[in-house]
């Protein structure tokens, strides 16, 4: 994947976040910090999810801690949901 031209947050990301301890805080940063800079990163563990999500992308945040994305026209990446993979894929 090229590395995104901006990358947005969804509301929806963004409350989830704030409802996060400090410390998964820093490890969603960091994750979001290195797939601006290198979205092929090994660390981060980046997939394209199944059918029935089409067009989601999946990061790893650490641990358990999944970011859902799309990309969409002019290389943009929104962010769309964080949380656990039993919270995001049920």
């Amino acid at each position: 994947m090229q590395r995104p031209r901006r990358i947005a947050i969804s509301r929806v990301f963004e409350k989830t976040y704030k409802k996060l301890d400090v410390k998964r805080q820093q490890r969603v940063d960091e994750a979001l910090c290195r797939f601006a800079e290198n979205p092929d990163d090994p660390s981060l563990y980046l997939h394209l999810l199944e059918p029935k999500t089409a067009g989601k992308w999946s990061i790893s945040a650490g641990g358990d801690l999944r970011c859902l994305f799309i990309e969409i026209e002019g290389g943009e990446v929104v962010f769309l949901a964080l949380g656990t993979h039993s919270q995001l894929y049920g």
